[in-house]
């Protein structure tokens, strides 16, 4: 392998990487603004804010185009908004050797036909406005949908396999088209990035149904690239309102300024087309390995947040486990000590019942042993038999010794004689 070439390979991912955030070296922006309709401070404002934001440099001016201008300026890229009118031979010629030898990029905005002269070759616009009666563009805000067929929707493709179609559209869908002509094309180096549908058409027939007229194309031209919308509102800051259209213009806008915006002074060997495409497909992988990032980002938080809500759970767990732990003890201590109660209440009761057993016992033997009398039941008769004296209870301290006993009161009837018989 020749040395060259390999100094060729090994330079090419160097470039690649340093040029990756091409938005970040401060890549230049230049608005043409002398034969345009649109000022870039006061109808592309929005557009110009997002590419500062973006990080590139914008440039303007309201004088005719010329190689002493455009050096001067020194753009990556030129903006044409608009135009009004034919740019004169020293203008063409300027713009043609700023993109065909330079290497530079050249971003075309509507024009009807004035842009023709600025096409590439096999590229033409038509002199009839395209109309649409099925997609209309639907205001975000009271979601009813427009009434001018000349206002549409252009949806973006859903094959993007060329590399050149899959950088332009990237996360691009749906486009508010707001007035535009049908290109024609022809040629190897012209590829359509968005076309109308089967029913987007012109009212003379020049683009009948069914012929879905290209509206934007993108061409290689020389070392530079072109690239065309017939539409110079697609852009406006009344159409970039996200309150009123959710359409993905100024995403548009954005990825073809990206990819114009390569720098040129590359070795002769890398082919600009290719490190265009290859510079493309590296920011869409650049894109989207950050998307990857802040989606892992985002799980990372959740499953953090998701942590601490486990964490907060086992700490309630826990004081719940200590607080059914308490409650049971206390409970069980309940249980034992009201036991421990009914069990001495019953010990007491039966104590008592036991010591009133044995007094009422004690009592009624005591009572017969202090009576000394037997009832004997004979011939139908009580017969008392004495062998002491009876006194009533309570009686034995007031009666002296020598005393005999009263008889009770209760007894009605004649004191027994001595042999027992009642008198």
């Amino acid at each position: 392998m020749k040395l060259s070439k390999t100094l060729v390979l090994i330079s090419i991912p160097i470039l690649l990487i340093s040029i990756a955030g091409l938005a970040s070296a401060g890549n230049r922006v230049f608005f043409y603004e002398n034969k345009v309709s649109h000022k870039i401070d006061s109808d592309y404002s929005l557009f110009k804010e997002e590419l500062e934001k973006e990080g590139y440099n914008i440039l303007r001016a309201e004088v005719p185009l010329s190689k002493t201008v455009i050096e001067d300026y020194n753009p990556d890229l030129i903006i044409i908004p608009g135009l009004t009118s034919q740019l004169d031979a020293n203008e063409l010629s300027a713009i043609a050797n700023f993109v065909m030898k330079d290497g530079r990029g050249l971003f075309i905005i509507g024009g009807g036909q004035y842009v023709n002269q600025l096409l590439p070759f096999g590229v033409v616009v038509d002199d009839v406005e395209l109309e649409d009666s099925t997609d209309p563009i639907v205001d975000a805000g009271t979601r009813q949908p427009g009434t001018n067929k000349n206002e549409f929707v252009v949806k973006a493709p859903f094959s993007r396999d060329d590399s050149t179609v899959k950088t332009l559209l990237y996360k691009v869908y749906e486009v508010g088209f707001f007035g535009g002509n049908g290109i024609y094309v022809s040629g190897d180096y012209v590829k359509p990035i968005l076309t109308g549908d089967w029913d987007t058409s012109t009212s003379t027939g020049s683009f009948p149904p069914g012929s879905k007229p290209n509206v934007a194309i993108s061409s290689r031209v020389g070392k530079g690239l072109v690239f065309f919308i017939s539409d110079d509102e697609v852009l406006d800051d009344a159409h970039l309102d996200t309150a009123k259209y959710k359409y993905d213009n100024l995403q548009l806008g954005m990825n073809v300024v990206e990819w114009l915006s390569i720098p040129s002074d590359l070795p002769d060997e890398i082919g600009m087309e290719d490190l265009r495409i290859m510079m493309g497909e590296l920011k869409l992988d650049r894109d989207k390995l950050n998307e990857t990032l802040a989606e892992t980002e985002s799980e990372r938080e959740q499953l953090s947040s998701q942590n601490r809500g486990l964490v907060v759970q086992l700490d309630e767990t826990e004081e719940e486990i200590e607080r059914i732990k308490g409650a049971y003890f206390l409970e069980q201590w309940s249980v034992t000590y009201s036991t421990i109660v009914i069990l001495v209440i019953m010990l007491i009761l039966v104590s008592a019942q036991r010591a009133l057993a044995r007094k009422g016992k004690k009592v009624a033997e005591g009572e017969v042993g202090e009576l000394g009398y037997e009832f004997e039941e004979e011939g139908g008769e009580e017969e008392l038999e004495f062998d002491e004296e009876i006194s009533p209870p309570g009686a034995e301290e007031e009666l002296e010794l020598d005393e005999e006993a009263p008889l009770p009161e209760e007894l009605s009837e004649p004191v027994p004689n001595e042999t027992g018989k009642k008198k």
